[in-house]
């Protein structure tokens, strides 16, 4: 069986760290990606996994912020199926010393109980895990020279499609500040 093709890739989920908080805008600055090389599997066929690890290139020449600087939503738990799972949206998006950041923003007080509800226990680092949703546009495959390794997929260019708080991520790197 052949292994499928980039286009193929369901969309990518990686950890960040939430940051600064300014209640009375309502905003937070978080870091949604460090970069952090992630282990991840490849179904082939209906019963065989095969392992490697991801390794996402954070540069400026490598993540196309577009989407994120056009207003990208932040999402309960990677959750699109409605509008309702959106909870606040990127005011902007940049990358600085390897890491990827964000200014979110959330509705004023009482616009929507679920966005209230995740201002405040992420305003009191009871939520602290953010994670980033993204497709992968180019990959370089670095075949394992050993046995016991595994197969490594460094992502040369990616784009991210939004944010979310959620429980358990994959970058294990990040977390609150």
């Amino acid at each position: 069986m052949s292994t499928p093709s980039v286009r193929t890739l369901p969309m990518q989920l990686r950890r960040g760290e939430l940051s600064a908080v300014n209640a009375e805008a309502r905003t937070m600055d978080v870091v949604w990606t460090t970069g952090a090389s992630v282990d991840r599997i490849q179904w082939v066929g209906w019963d065989t996994a095969v392992p490697y690890v991801e390794e996402l290139r954070v540069t400026d020449a490598s993540v196309n912020l577009e989407r994120m600087n056009a207003g990208a939503p932040v999402l309960d738990s990677h959750s699109t199926w409605s509008t309702r799972s959106q909870v606040a949206v990127v005011e902007r998006a940049w990358i600085e010393k390897g890491n990827g950041f964000a200014t979110i923003r959330f509705p004023s007080a009482g616009v929507d109980e679920a966005s209230d509800r995740l201002f405040a226990l992420a305003s009191e680092k009871i939520v602290r895990n953010i994670s980033v949703g993204y497709s992968i546009d180019q990959v370089r495959v670095v075949k394992p020279e050993k046995r016991d390794e595994k197969e490594r997929r460094i992502v040369e260019r990616w784009t991210p499609h939004e944010i979310s708080f959620v429980t358990i991520p994959a970058d294990p790197g990040a977390q609150v500040r």
